[in-house]
């Protein structure tokens, strides 16, 4: 959520109500001395001030397809009011108003009052400026017996609560006059919790969830927050430390939002009860760049309204201030802070469970794991190391111990996983690469209790999914050849009419050697030495010893790889067994700058190259030509193909752009405050992840895209 309005002090008079009037696109507050302001939706300016009531404007409502904005006041009076502003019609309740709802299943307005409610019927009429009116006869509901401080309306049923700690459900009955006395009104009450909570009720909200399940959320001087099933069941308690002044459910984000007289605003996972504030921002727009303004430590909020028109949510200050948080497509859904951690690599299995894997810089290694009632929040494990493993690739064949110390001086730089054999890949500053897969004793172990009948036994995919889940990782190899960073991996497997080889590690890095290791024995199968400068002649290649290899990346279709250099290029090559065999097909030229990242998009069957000179490039698959250009405003430092429609992410600084197949920009997501380094797409959870040196992980919504009849990819209605 990006923060759109932050008008300050916008009254000498407490803020009492909000709404939000469509037709103007504007914020309507209600304020103690009875005057209500119209501010611009967008920039919050003041539009107007209307005068009317002589007390407390207690609630202010918009009723869409009349048209027509309902004020309620102390001073006892329900205004209402047309589009232009004018109060035509008032209707004298005789005591003060507390709340009002509307009930669209019988077009009724339902007004809150002290040890009642009352509902009023359209009148039939219109007034002199063609707007409805409403009766002035107002029938009583009993129910209460104190003042009824909040309603809602949900489908046929009404909802009411207040300061008499009550919680009740009344049902919208189609009444008669011969039915009407036993009816005690135009109310039925189907439900009554007498003690709903400890103390007076100050706020009520009732919405669907995405299962169209019903959520009642209350909020009381009792520093509670409670969530009912829709027939008014409970099923979440919340405390807190201070008073709760306001609950709002924001549909957006599925998260319920909670104002304490603390000053904070709190968010809660509504079915698993769970506090996500940690994993949440409210972003604010600043020269550019976003800026988190969850925490405003000088305020209390005391008011919060969703707007669904807009996607929006309305708040007011102890201090008079009135803010609006909008929905933004390209803000992130969660994050998470790495305290004291930078992580410089991610991937994922797909594999049940699915599993998300961290490299950091400082040496590192997380598995999170999504809690399954909590999808903001990860059960999180570090990876650790096996001590005297064989060291893969070295002459001497030596043992070397590989403990936590040594690895947290070289940090990681690629990952990625083997799903074939559920192996675990990383590469490593120090020229090494680590090699994790299930704990073999382990799940040894536990297959010899399944053959023999074990508990909890079933012989199935979800069987051997539990097996790998409590084996857990260890660290199997590690693959020594190369002498510097390794900063390019790639997996290959070899498919031969129906037989298939590998899987194969393709390695490279700053040591501008290419290595290809057999997974299945950790045996390094070729090594391709000085592989930048020359040419397709055959003519003898001469690198600078200043250039180095930033990236690796195999196309199975052609059965080609491509690496990108700091020197300006990106060299296509054969893949082979044999390191004569590797033939140079192809050097990419065109970027004038270091080229950072290479990827081969399988949906348009091209390569896409990224370069410190702030370009994206897409190539043919012979790389002979540079098909396509686009120029973004900064370096690009991760580049990632969505696996589901190929549009390409591009991590430009603090920025993720992403662009169609055509480079055509699509969509921004702002979040992070400093260097992007890795960007993943996760297609089962329908999101995008990435890390940056602000040390967060934040998660994005993926946006589809629909191909047209000119086969581009343009935005879903």
């Amino acid at each position: 959520m990006e923060r759109r309005v932050y008008a300050r002090s916008i009254s000498t008079s407490s803020v009492t109500s909000l709404s939000y009037q469509p037709l103007k696109r504007e914020i309507i507050s209600g304020h103690e001395d009875g005057s209500m302001k119209c501010w611009e939706g967008d920039s919050g300016e003041l539009n107007s001030t209307l005068n009317h009531h002589k007390g407390w404007v207690t609630d202010l409502l918009f009723w869409q397809e009349g048209k027509v904005l309902f004020s309620s006041s102390l001073d006892g009076k329900i205004a209402q009011w047309s589009p232009a502003g004018v109060a035509y019609n008032t209707i004298d309740l005789g005591g003060p108003v507390y709340s009002l709802a509307w009930s669209s299943r019988k077009g009724q307005l339902v007004a809150g009052q002290r040890n009642c409610i009352r509902v009023l019927n359209q009148a039939g009429e219109v007034a002199s400026n063609g707007f409805p009116l409403m009766d002035r006869k107002a029938l009583q509901v009993p129910g209460h017996q104190d003042i009824v401080k909040c309603l809602s309306c949900l489908d046929n049923k009404v909802f009411s609560a207040g300061y008499d700690h009550k919680l009740i459900i009344y049902e919208v009955v189609t009444i008669t006059g011969s039915e009407r006395p036993g009816n005690n009104g135009p109310l039925k009450c189907i439900f009554m919790n007498p003690k709903a909570h400890d103390a007076g009720i100050t706020c009520l909200q009732v919405t669907k969830d995405s299962d169209s399940s019903t959520w009642i959320m209350t909020g009381s001087l009792d520093k509670k927050v409670k969530i009912w099933t829709g027939d008014g069941k409970i099923i979440h308690t919340l405390s807190f430390s201070a008073v709760v002044t306001e609950v709002c459910y924001v549909p957006d984000v599925r998260l319920v939002w909670v104002a304490t007289t603390n000053g904070s605003i709190t968010f809660f996972e509504p079915k698993s009860g769970s506090n996500v504030s940690e994993f949440v921002d409210l972003l604010e727009l600043h020269n550019g760049r976003t800026k988190n303004c969850m925490s405003f430590k000088e305020h209390t909020f005391q008011l919060l309204k969703y707007v669904p028109d807009t996607h929006e949510v309305l708040g007011s200050t102890s201090r008079k201030d009135l803010l609006s948080w909008r929905s933004s497509v390209g803000a992130s859904s969660c994050v998470r802070r790495m305290v004291g951690s930078h992580i410089e690599t991610i991937t994922f299995t797909c594999k049940s469970p699915l599993l998300l894997f961290m490299g950091s810089f400082d040496g590192d290694m997380l598995k999170w794991e999504r809690l399954q009632m909590n999808p903001f929040d990860f059960q999180q494990e570090e990876l650790g190391y096996r001590e005297k493993l064989l060291l893969a690739g070295s002459d001497e064949k030596e043992r070397r111990v590989a403990t936590k110390e040594k690895w947290s001086q070289n940090g990681f730089l690629k990952t990625l996983f083997a799903e074939s054999l559920d192996f675990l890949v990383a590469s490593c500053a120090d020229g090494n690469i680590l090699v994790w897969g299930y704990d073999k004793v382990v799940v040894g172990m536990l297959s010899s209790m399944q053959k023999n009948g074990g508990p909890g036994t079933t012989g199935d995919t979800d069987s051997d999914a539990v097996t790998n889940r409590v084996a857990g990782f260890a660290c199997l190899h590690i693959l020594g050849s190369h002498t510097g960073c390794v900063t390019g991996l790639a997996l290959v497997e070899i498919k031969d009419g129906k037989l298939t080889s590998g899987p194969y590690l393709l390695s490279t890095g700053w040591d501008l050697t290419v290595c290809v290791w057999d997974l299945n024995t950790a045996r390094l199968v070729a090594r391709l030495e000085r592989c930048l400068g020359g040419g397709t002649d055959g003519r003898k290649e001469e690198e600078s010893s200043d250039n180095v290899v930033t990236d690796l990346s195999y196309c199975s279709k052609h059965g080609t790889f491509a690496y990108s250099s700091s020197d300006k290029t990106t060299y296509l090559r054969r893949f082979s067994l044999e390191p004569s065999k590797m033939e140079l097909l192809a050097i990419l030229v065109g970027h004038t700058g270091e080229v950072t990242q290479v990827r081969w998009n399988e949906f348009c069957d091209r390569w896409v190259t990224s370069s410190e000179d702030g370009t994206v490039r897409i190539w043919s698959p012979d790389g002979s030509r540079c098909e396509q250009m686009v120029t973004v405003e900064g370096p690009v430092s991760v580049l990632t193909i969505d696996s589901t429609n190929g549009c390409i992410l591009a991590g430009i600084e603090s920025i993720i752009r992403l662009f169609d197949t055509d480079l055509q920009p699509l969509m921004t997501y702002r979040g992070h405050s400093d260097l992007i380094r890795s960007i993943v797409h996760v297609p089962e959870w329908n999101q995008y992840v990435s890390s940056s040196w602000d040390s967060t992980v934040r998660m994005w919504a993926c946006h589809h895209f629909r191909k047209s009849r000119e086969s581009r990819l343009d935005p879903e209605d």
